[in-house]
């Protein structure tokens, strides 16, 4: 009777700790939608502008600063709106009807922290999947659960469970941990 009383027990808390945080399953690569944000280097190429063109840091106010036209607000949108952004300043000076292209020079690391070989920063590469970044980490520890990640996206305050498949993206400047297993 008691041991019944015990499995009863344990089986309740772990019904109770399950329930207080679910488990999502991250969207796949073609669901994924580049935001820019600070710490990403843009490259910006303004048709017959030399002088406009080149790479720009966002800084932490989401904004690039670009000679003769001052700071544009680029953080939170696309490229294609960084790309509009651009341009609506440029046609404010001289240039006008500015020709201009956005393209991300650098992102922003993605960080892994937890049970794997080699936790630290990483350079995030586009579209990079979450089995992709435990693979340049050094693969799992051996105590690693291999079938749960927890991230906190760059734009959040708080972590949350994700399911560990193949095809689960992570986001620019995102923080992964990967859990150890009980048994």
């Amino acid at each position: 009777m008691r041991t019944i009383l015990l499995l009863v027990a344990g089986l309740a808390m772990t019904t109770a700790c399950a329930a207080r945080q679910p488990i999502a399953t991250l969207p796949p690569a073609s669901a994924y939608r580049y935001v820019i944000g600070t710490g990403d280097v843009l490259k910006v190429s303004v048709y017959r502008e030399a002088q406009l063109s080149g790479e720009y840091p966002v800084d932490g106010r989401g904004m690039i600063a670009i000679p003769l036209v001052g700071t544009i607000h680029v953080g939170g949108g696309s490229l294609d709106d960084a790309q509009a952004a651009i341009a609506a300043a440029l046609n404010k000076t001289a240039t006008l009807n500015a020709r201009v292209v956005v393209e991300t020079a650098k992102f922003r690391p993605v960080y892994i922290l937890g049970e794997v070989v080699k936790p630290g920063e990483y350079a995030y590469q586009e579209r990079m999947t979450l089995p992709a970044l435990v693979a340049t980490a050094g693969g799992f520890h051996f105590r690693a659960n291999k079938k749960i990640a927890y991230v906190r996206h760059d734009d959040e305050d708080t972590e949350h469970a994700y399911h560990l498949t193949s095809g689960a993206v992570v986001r620019p400047g995102d923080v992964v941990r990967i859990g150890s297993t009980i048994f």
